[in-house]
């Protein structure tokens, strides 16, 4: 696959719009001068998003304020088409603006604001945690159990773990736990008995994606199921392969920190592990449990933003998040289980 073909349609892509709208003009009225605005995108993949988030702030941002865009991704193809979609908008873009990629999973996403000593200046942070079109329908990534493809499915191909590893070295009790805490499958563990078994006696034979589908369809039934009946245990080893709850969390924790006073962040969720993470941690910052930040800061000798000592960061708006529109459903179906959710973080909540 050339740079070129790298297109994914981004998901809930006006209501992500709407909020940066809303947060640039509560940038643009501040009485406190601010001279540069910050997005981050922690999911760049091909700058989908990203692209039309630069152009929509540019148009509304006034002079006195210039833009950068930060854009975290770890896949090396997503990289090569981020920047390359990017150089092109500089090229064409009437105003200029700054694009800084970070070739990293975002949960690297603390150490960089800190780095950079950008804590507490992230007006606009976007993360879609979803899995990119194009890494679904390559066949050699091995995401796709309806392509025949290697059991590999690394988002970042460096990773010394792939898919293939984990079954065949993973015991009966790991196997058990994935498929059921990140596939919420019920019969994980007749699943994960069979592959062990199987395994010992050298009757599993694993050498592609179809092959390992049709052995969890057999082992596990469901045949009137409309879903296939390895969808859930694909994500739940994509999702092993990849740590990507862990990332999730990693960046979750540190957020509150990097944004701004009046910042927005804008959470992309496509299952209940997602949005229950995402739902916890804003639950956390509305009522102000942020005692491990204030510790942290204090044995590292960090001084505390002012906003950092009040009750509250804010608030999430609208309450439970929207999801796509039936007009965006029938024209990218990937967006049926789509989910945004957005947390204000404003100076009202702080008193």
């Amino acid at each position: 696959m050339n740079d070129l073909e790298f297109l994914h349609t981004p998901v809930l892509l006006e209501e992500t719009l709407t909020k940066l709208s809303q947060t640039v003009t509560n940038l643009s009225n501040s009485p406190h001068l601010v001279p540069v605005m910050n997005i981050v995108d922690c999911t760049l993949g091909g700058a989908g998003h990203a692209s039309a988030c630069v152009t929509k702030a540019l148009e509304l941002l006034p002079d006195s304020i210039s833009l950068e865009l930060i854009g975290f991704d770890q896949d090396p193809l997503a990289q090569k088409a981020s920047l390359q979609r990017m150089e092109t908008l500089q090229l064409s873009s009437p105003k200029a603006f700054k694009f800084s990629p970070v070739h990293t999973n975002f949960s690297d996403f603390g150490n960089y604001i800190e780095s950079r000593q950008m804590a507490g200046k992230i007006h606009f942070l976007l993360a879609d945690f979803g899995v990119s079109s194009p890494q679904l329908d390559q066949s050699e990534r091995g995401f796709s159990l309806q392509k025949e493809g290697p059991l590999d499915m690394r988002m970042n191909p460096n990773n010394l773990i792939d898919c293939l590893h984990i079954l065949k070295n993973s015991s009966e009790q790991e196997l058990n736990q994935i498929f059921n805490d990140y596939g919420e499958e019920p019969r994980s563990r007749k699943l994960a008995r069979a592959l062990v078994q199987d395994r010992g006696r050298s009757d599993l034979h694993l050498s592609n994606t179809l092959e390992f589908a049709t052995y969890v369809q057999r082992v596990l039934g469901y045949h009137q199921s409309r879903v296939h009946p390895a969808t859930r245990i694909f994500q739940a080893l994509r999702m092993e392969v990849n740590k990507e709850m862990d990332s999730i969390e990693n960046l979750l924790k540190y957020i509150p920190r990097a944004m701004s006073v009046n910042g927005t962040g804008c959470f992309i969720t496509f299952h209940s592990l997602e949005d229950r993470a995402v739902k916890q941690s804003f639950r956390a910052w509305q009522e102000g449990l942020h005692l491990e930040n204030h510790q942290k800061a204090k044995n590292n000798h960090t001084p505390l933003l002012p906003w950092e000592t009040s009750k509250s960061w804010g608030k999430e708006s609208p309450r439970g998040g929207e999801t796509a529109t039936e007009q965006e459903i029938r024209q990218n179906p990937r967006s049926r289980s789509a989910r945004i959710r957005t947390f204000n973080f404003n100076q009202e909540a702080r008193i």
